[in-house]
């Protein structure tokens, strides 16, 4: 789930933008963008914590949109457009 989702704010397209985020992210890196032991823990994480960046074996630009998918900000990330 989205950040916006754990703070009760209403669901939206970026939503769905987050989550292709984590799935690029886990296909690059073969790890989860948040992991955590617990749950709770996990909902800090994706509220609190930024993500690392994916291995440099991948290009800048491609870096550069999976960090910009998985912005805690739903406005600041990218349109389906």
């Amino acid at each position: 789930m989205s950040p916006e989702m754990y703070e009760n704010k209403p669901y939206t397209h970026k939503s769905d933008i987050w989550a292709l985020g984590c799935i690029l992210y886990e296909l690059c890196t073969l790890e989860r963008a948040f992991n955590a032991k617990n749950l709770a823990s996990l909902v800090f994480k994706i509220i609190k914590d930024d993500v690392k960046s994916i291995p440099n074996t991948y290009t800048k630009e491609l870096n550069a949109l999976v960090l910009s998918i998985l912005n805690k900000n739903p406005y600041k990330r990218p349109g389906m457009r």
